[in-house]
């Protein structure tokens, strides 16, 4: 890989170069109707090549790196540089004499787990549905993610990741029930993972109509985490921060929150841990959002640090963008209560096992809208009642964090694309279900 980027720079010749390259490995066994039906690998190796001259930035994507390739690329990219305007906020490509090789969340065994291996997952499912007469569905995946950054001005940094994901549902009768786990290491319960599933399933296999409404509701960590990933995502992120479409912008500094909820971004040695450096090769920092209530930082790039003033914290995304700075490793403070407590310290509430079709509908705010999914169930007097239908929620996130009643004791860990995250359940007051759903 280190050959690649040379080669690539001896193309960029005295303009100013730099080399994201990432390097892949994705196996996945995909499980339907209780029977393996895909077992795919996929490798790749690509570059994203950022190139400045005259205060211009131009980049572009490679996936081949043959001399024939690189002589055209070049050729293309020197001949747009010409019809560019110069960059009012231009930005010279970053100096940093600290220099990262990142291992700490790798494991060679996990990346390059067996299909043999998963198949058995797999079949250790679906026999236990058939049994049951239920239907099993799902993915096992593992790999490994690595990304090198690196300029002809000194910057070098690496870092080097696997992973392992389970996320199944069953389906028993009219319902269904999900559960999923993800780490850096084979160390999955897949046998509590199943457990889990199938309880859910035969729990909600005839859900009932329930009037929408505002309820007490409990969060599982994977419904809570899309409330998590909203709120970092439009409250904390630089540009809207600077643009004053975050509720951040005029509540820096002010204590909106309950007294229990602590978030921050730790990409370093956090639950949610990933490239320790942003994507322009600056290291990152650890960045308390939420403290004790307290809305206390946003994340910043350096364009963002310059217009603020604030400190540029190392939360680049690949430049140039327009998405600005935002945080990708969000994790919150874990609470005091298990699950099994909060369902047993409710009197009439929902739990709710995922959030599904979720999207933003007034960024200042955080309204959300979106609908329940794979475990909806009626809480009464301390215990589950019945599996409901799913309901479709109207709800801003900034009001359900001002609502939170308890904080799970166990954190999850969740990854997206780029984003990572540790979440805990919620036990939330008020939250708004606008109108039911048919299933």
């Amino acid at each position: 890989m280190n050959n690649i980027i040379s080669k690539i720079f001896g193309y960029a010749g005295n303009m100013d170069c730099e080399v994201i390259l990432f390097n892949e490995s994705n196996s996945l066994t995909r499980i339907g109707d209780n029977e393996i039906s895909q077992n795919i690998h996929s490798e790749q190796l690509y570059a994203k090549v950022r190139l400045q001259k005259e205060s211009k930035n131009f980049t572009f994507a490679l996936n081949r790196f043959d001399d024939n390739t690189l002589k055209i690329a070049f050729e293309n990219a020197l001949n747009s540089l010409k019809y560019l305007k110069k960059e009012k906020d231009f930005q010279p490509l970053l100096k940093t004499s600290v220099h990262i090789d990142s291992k700490r969340i790798y494991n060679e065994e996990t990346a390059n787990l067996s299909p043999l291996f998963k198949s058995k997952i797999a079949k250790k499912l679906s026999s236990s549905c058939k049994k049951k007469g239920l239907i099993s569905y799902g993915i096992i995946s593992n790999g490994k993610k690595e990304v090198i950054i690196s300029n002809n001005k000194n910057v070098y940094q690496r870092h080097i990741e696997s992973f392992i994901e389970y996320d199944i549902t069953v389906k028993c009768g009219l319902g269904y029930g999900a559960a999923n786990a993800y780490s850096f290491k084979n160390d999955l319960d897949f046998d509590e993972i199943n457990e889990k599933a199938i309880k859910k399933a035969e729990l909600a296999k005839n859900p009932i109509d329930i009037k929408p409404g505002k309820y007490t509701v409990i969060l599982e960590p994977q419904a809570a985490n899309e409330l998590l990933f909203f709120i970092a995502d439009y409250g904390f992120s630089g540009q809207n921060y600077v643009e004053k479409t975050s509720f951040v912008s005029e509540n820096l500094g002010k204590k909106l929150f309950p007294s229990a909820i602590t978030i921050i971004d730790n990409s370093i040695d956090g639950k949610a841990a990933s490239m320790p450096f942003d994507f322009e090769g600056y290291p990152k920092e650890k960045i308390e959002l939420i403290s004790n209530g307290i809305v206390k930082n946003i994340v910043t790039d350096r364009k963002i640090a310059k217009k603020t003033g604030f400190r540029y914290t190392g939360h680049s995304l690949p430049q140039p963008n327009t998405s600005g700075s935002i945080p990708l490793n969000v994790e919150m403070k874990e609470g005091d209560k298990s699950l099994n407590e909060m369902i047993e310290e409710s009197d009439n509430a929902i739990l709710i096992t995922q959030l599904h079709y979720t999207n933003c509908l007034k960024p200042k705010t955080i309204e959300m809208t979106g609908m329940t999914r794979n475990g909806t169930f009626l809480i009464k007097n301390g215990k589950i009642s019945k599996a409901v239908k799913n309901l479709r929620f109207n709800q801003s996130a900034i009001e359900a964090f001002k609502n939170i009643i308890s904080i799970g004791d166990k954190a999850e860990v969740f990854s997206m694309y780029i984003w990572k995250s540790a979440c805990p359940g919620l036990k939330i007051k008020d939250f708004n279900f606008s109108s039911g759903t048919k299933f």
